[in-house]
């Protein structure tokens, strides 16, 4: 009885599957299981070992007409891409596509986490097609990279289908943060050097001492682009680059080195760009090195950071030297007699960025009129003609953006890279610079942790009396609340009390880790609105005039904060009239429903009132 009632179960079993099966094959004939069912319709099941056999056969059935319809999608995913657009491109204008986004920042990261290698790059795009790898192969020029982070063959590979391509390498010696990903081992770079040299077009290199000394043996003659950091802390033996010969070269960027580099005539008057860090220039090279200063007509950029000069050397200024092509000039962290020649040889009228650390043995007016000479005092000419004028501050700068009806910004600055900036210098700035401006609007923008130095340069900000924007953008350490106080209370002054900047209008705040901005920001709203009113008994001293009561906030803008509680954003809300705040979803910290520090009390500290709730 009970065998009876297993095969009538088995059978049962198997006609169910049997009719499931013959259904779906008349539904997809291609699968090809009609020959299956045919084969076992009349055969009855008796067993365990017979169903097993079944379903093995349908799956061994099913697994073919599954390749098979493999290969028919991919002939007809073949057949749809042939009848797109980029399948009509010329390989000439698809190749030059995909070597425009080679050009561009690898933006997707590898298994390892970093970025993407040329390389690995390459590969990605030869993937997506049949038609891209065909590409790729044909194109020579997306295989121009010498990518350190590959492995020797690899490169090599690169090497052999860029076709003698002018290549770009990128070299560091020293290991990523992830173990696992292969670098260029030192011998194979050496190999570089000796066997491709003469095909360098931009390098990027990393390296130690013995490598450096290896960049001394060949010239690199059709080279324009050369970026070399040293690896040590000391500047070791010096080191003549590429034997002095690289009449090509438009960019140099080193630091750490110490450089013996006679710079050949030809080639400082094809110059673009130069960036010294930390470098330390041997005796014999520094007539040839000022050279430059004096004979780069073409010079657009030049940065000097710890430059040295080995030895005494006569740096009194020279003729001056009109560098019309001048963009950007930066100068930090240098011995007064260094700063004193540059400024003193240069004259640069067409200047947009400038940097320059003042020395501490000289005094403001001293090296501020060289300043101004170096610039042939085009900055006052944009000062007079800026359509808008922003003074920023940090604990170490000061800076001013010059807006203009054309061109980009002006930018002028002071970087105190070794101290913290000084009231003097700020002085100097309101005093020889700003008092040219004329119809431009006028905002500030306070940088870094601003209670480190807002208290001694506060009597000179007492003196911008149109500043009509303020920008807070400040990246602050969790736990860290800058307290913009001096914007909430009158302030002491020459004259008395006064409030500082009373035309403002703008606040805008930017930055993360600012804990409760809010609540420091509705202080400023809220008593600038009560000292404005009619009924408040605040009277301005003389100084201040007519415009000593402060101006209505009318717009807040508060961008990519962590915190704002739900209490204080409605308060400002009610309070400004234009508004811009987080949404609750692009908040990092979820909004907390707490309520703000509305009541605060004017205490003095330091010569200022400071509100305390």
């Amino acid at each position: 009885m009970h065998e009876t009632t297993s095969t009538t179960a088995f059978d049962e079993i198997y006609r169910s599957f049997l009719a499931s099966l013959q259904e779906e094959t008349q539904r997809n004939p291609q699968l090809g299981a009609a020959s299956v069912i045919s084969n076992y319709s009349g055969t009855p099941l008796c067993s365990v070992q017979d169903l097993d056999e079944f379903i093995s056969s349908v799956e061994q059935s099913l697994e073919e007409a599954y390749l098979r319809l493999t290969s028919h999608v991919a002939a007809a995913k073949r057949r749809r891409n042939a009848l797109l657009p980029i399948s009509k491109l010329p390989t000439e204008i698809l190749g030059g596509i995909l070597e425009l986004t080679c050009d561009l920042e690898p933006g997707e990261e590898c298994s390892t986490g970093q970025k993407l290698s040329h390389i690995e790059y390459l590969l990605t795009l030869t993937a997506v097609s049949s038609q891209f790898l065909s590409v790729a192969m044909a194109t020579p020029t997306l295989w121009t990279v010498a990518d350190g982070r590959c492995s020797p063959s690899q490169v090599k590979k690169c090497l052999e289908r860029s076709r003698g391509r002018l290549i770009t390498v990128k070299y560091s010696s020293i290991y990523g943060p992830k173990s696992d990903r292969t670098i260029v081992p030192t011998w194979w770079f050496d190999t570089l050097i000796s066997e491709h040299i003469a095909r360098w077009r931009d390098a990027e290199l990393v390296v130690d001492s013995e490598e450096l000394e290896s960049l001394c043996e060949l010239a690199a003659p059709q080279l324009r682009r050369i970026v070399i950091k040293h690896l040590y802390e000391t500047h070791g033996k010096p080191v003549h680059l590429f034997r002095g010969n690289a009449p090509k070269l438009r960019v140099i960027d080193l630091t750490g080195i110490h450089s013996h580099w006679e710079w050949d005539r030809s080639m400082i008057m094809n110059l673009r760009s130069i960036a010294l860090r930390d470098v330390l220039i041997s005796r014999a090279s520094v007539g040839s090195f000022l050279s430059v200063i004096q004979s780069s007509l073409m010079l657009e950029k030049l940065v000097i950071f710890k430059l040295q000069l080995e030895g005494a050397v006569d740096l009194t200024p020279v003729f001056p030297s009109w560098l019309y092509s001048l963009k950007e000039l930066g100068i930090t962290m240098v011995s007064y007699d260094v700063l004193g020649y540059f400024l003193g040889t240069i004259r640069a009228p067409n200047i947009q960025t400038v940097a320059v650390d003042p020395p501490c043995p000289w005094n403001t007016e001293e090296w501020g009129q060289l300043l101004l000479g170096c610039l042939d005092n085009s900055i006052l000419q944009h000062i007079n003609q800026a359509q808008h004028i922003e003074l920023s501050f940090d604990h170490r700068a000061v800076q001013i953006c010059l807006s203009l009806a054309e061109g980009p910004p002006v930018l002028f600055g002071l970087d105190g890279q070794s101290a913290r900036l000084g009231v003097v210098a700020v002085d100097w700035v309101l005093e020889n610079i700003l008092v040219y401006r004329k119809r431009s609007t006028f905002s500030v923008r306070f940088a870094s942790y601003i209670e480190v130095y807002i208290r001694d340069i506060l009597p000179s900000l007492l003196r911008l009396q149109d500043v009509t924007g303020l920008e807070l953008d400040l990246d602050v350490p969790p736990g860290c609340s800058p307290d913009p106080w001096f914007l909430s209370c009158p302030v002491s002054g020459a004259g008395g009390k006064q409030w500082l900047w009373p035309r403002l209008t703008t606040v805008t705040v930017r930055g993360q880790g600012w804990d409760g901005v809010g609540d420091y920001i509705l202080p400023i709203v809220k008593s600038r609105l009560e000292a404005s009113s009619a009924s408040c008994d605040w009277k301005p001293t003389r100084e201040c005039g007519k415009g000593g009561r402060p101006a209505l906030i009318h717009s807040v803008w508060i961008k990519d904060l962590s915190w704002l509680s739900k209490s204080t954003a409605t308060q400002l809300k009610n309070l400004v009239s234009n508004i811009e705040l987080p949404s609750p979803e692009q908040l990092i910290v979820p909004v907390a429903d707490t309520e703000p520090l509305t009541a605060y009390n004017f205490v003095e500290q330091g010569g200022a009132s400071k509100p305390s709730s």
